[in-house]
């Protein structure tokens, strides 16, 4: 099979190639562990996640394939289904039983799966149409496909620089930069207190009129 995708990917002039190996056992196989097997941008098991003895063991494995901050786990799978839907399903005859550990997961399932792992913005879709699904006894039935999302989370250090890049951002809304990217000229205002008698605030504007930071005065002042 891997020999067919291959061929066809270099017919086809596509940048692709499949290999043959385990991504999710327990322990990483040395062939799999040089940088080129990291930092990827989407990682996807397409009807394959039931197949999976330990789903859970799967997903933080792949996981850590991921680009941190950007890389993506994508599954497509089954809700959860009867036991005997899948005793005569066409791909899972006698000597195929044993390779079938679940029947079908549930999003609450599967977000605490993806949460555990590190992986962050959950998102669960079912598709509108149900999967229609021949046996080998001629038989048919129904089942429901979901596609499951989570983006790995930053690094720590990542997770830093996205703050230090937020604080920059919103201190540069405080100085009033403008669309060229140089600083608005600040006006010191005055105006009362609201009628409260309690004093005055000192309100920082920009030199086009609008509101700025807002800072009050720490004595009181007398009324006007």
């Amino acid at each position: 099979m891997v020999e067919a995708y291959n061929a066809a990917a270099t017919a086809s002039g596509a940048n692709a190639k499949a290999t043959v190996g385990d991504l999710v056992a327990e322990t990483v196989a040395p062939d799999f562990q040089g940088e080129e097997w990291k930092d990827f941008d989407v990682a996807v098991i397409g009807l394959g996640f039931h197949h999976f003895a330990d789903p859970a063991l799967a997903v933080k494995r792949l996981t850590e394939r991921l680009k941190p901050g950007t890389g993506v786990l994508v599954i497509v799978d089954f809700l959860p289904f009867a036991p005997k839907e899948h005793q005569h399903h066409s791909h899972s005859g006698p000597d195929m039983q044993t390779t079938i550990k679940h029947h079908g997961f549930t999003s609450t399932g599967l977000e605490s799966l993806f949460t555990s792992s590190g992986l962050e913005d959950f998102g669960f879709q079912t598709l509108p149409e149900p999967a229609k699904l021949e046996f080998a006894d001629g038989g048919t039935s129904e089942r429901t496909v979901f596609i499951a999302k989570g983006k790995r989370a930053p690094t720590v250090a990542g997770k830093l620089w996205r703050f230090i890049g937020g604080f920059q951002d919103a201190v540069s809304g405080q100085m009033g930069l403008k669309p060229d990217g140089t600083a608005g000229e600040w006006k010191a205002g005055f105006r009362k207190d609201g009628g409260d008698g309690s004093g005055s605030r000192m309100v920082g504007t920009k030199d086009e009129g609008t509101a700025g930071g807002m800072f009050r005065r720490d004595e009181p002042v007398g009324k006007d």
